[in-house]
């Protein structure tokens, strides 16, 4: 008999001792229990500001409402505007208002509760006030608190619609930033295909040494003098695709005892930094400006001694608003025995 006394004695202090564990490792408060008015709320001005923090705090001025009252039942429960949604104590000092099992993020409030005020504080700072929790309290600032949710909701559509005109806004960005990288990479080839050539170390002792327009060239077998040279944005109503245009008429004459065979002779245009540029050619029937792959002087093949004819020339190069010179040069089977001269247009 006394061992089962000691044995039930055992049983109950082990009980007891159960329950203070369970009820200690518990994370609840006692004192939030109740009814609690909103008498403020403000921005934390510490939180940085933006797109999705505005709407966030919108959203939250409308659940706390200031002359709003919620109430926290039975440490699981709390009511918000005739809503009734869960609550949990996190830490000691931080609660979480809302299912984390429902469509709607809940929110996360680190919480001071000194007597008969409570402040909720993230990006939004919230003061509430221990009601005496009388019938009504409440439902008297229904019609304000109804205007100023009509007006919020009102600030809330017209923040998205900013928003929605703002994403609009960046892909259009977005396209056109694209657009102008594939222009630019359409250039690059351009250039290429133009013999865009680096820098010319030498290129002022070659405008130096250049012909005036007023001037006849002489390159071997050839004289050549240049006329109506003009600097226009288009070629017969065409625009080029990038840059200026350059026309006019070159004057090629044979002075040599034989025949002058133009396929040796080729030009370019060169700018001030040396880089160059090969004549084109425009097509009447399809009203294009296009490279014909080789910067003849002339295409016409050959001239007989004393023979003499006009041609005219036209370049695309990117600007026309700088120092310019046309390069003539008299290519030679054998490479060393090759000439150039220039002729300065600008």
């Amino acid at each position: 008999m006394r061992k089962n006394t000691k044995f039930m004695f055992l049983l109950i202090v082990i009980c007891l001792f159960a329950g203070i564990f369970t009820a200690c490792g518990k994370k609840t408060r006692n004192e939030i229990l109740g009814k609690w008015k909103v008498v403020s709320f403000e921005t934390d001005p510490d939180v940085p500001g933006g797109m999705v923090t505005q709407l966030q705090t919108m959203a939250g001025r409308m659940v706390f409402a200031e002359g709003s009252v919620i109430e926290f039942i039975d440490g699981k429960k709390v009511s918000l505007r005739n809503m009734v949604t869960d609550y949990e104590w996190v830490t000691d000092d931080k609660i979480r208002i809302g299912s984390e099992n429902g469509n709607d993020n809940p929110y996360i409030f680190d919480v001071t509760i000194e007597n008969d005020t409570m402040i909720f504080r993230n990006e939004m700072i919230i003061t509430f006030r221990k009601t005496d929790g009388k019938t009504g309290e409440g439902s008297q600032n229904a019609p304000h608190d109804n205007k100023e949710y009509e007006e919020l909701q009102r600030q809330i559509d017209a923040l998205s619609t900013e928003r929605d005109e703002l994403e609009r806004q960046k892909a259009e960005l977005e396209s056109k930033v694209k657009e102008l990288e594939s222009e630019l990479e359409k250039y690059r080839e351009v250039v290429h295909e133009r013999e865009f050539l680096t820098q010319d170390s030498q290129i002022e002792e070659k405008f130096a040494m250049a012909y005036s327009m007023d001037e006849t060239a002489t390159i071997d077998e050839l004289e050549i003098t240049l006329e109506n040279v003009t600097f226009m944005d288009n070629y017969k109503g065409v625009v080029p695709e990038y840059g200026k245009v350059i026309t006019g008429t070159i004057n090629i004459r044979n002075i040599s005892r034989e025949n002058a065979s133009l396929v040796w002779y080729t030009m370019y245009v060169v700018d001030n930094e040396g880089y160059k540029f090969q004549r084109s050619l425009f097509n009447d029937v399809m009203q294009e400006i296009y490279d014909p792959g080789k910067s003849y002087v002339s295409y016409q093949g050959e001239l007989k001694p004393k023979f003499s004819i006009s041609e005219e020339f036209l370049f695309v190069v990117p600007d026309t608003d700088t120092d310019l010179l046309l390069e003539i040069n008299h290519l030679n089977e054998n490479p060393s025995k090759n000439k150039v001269i220039y002729i300065r247009l600008k």
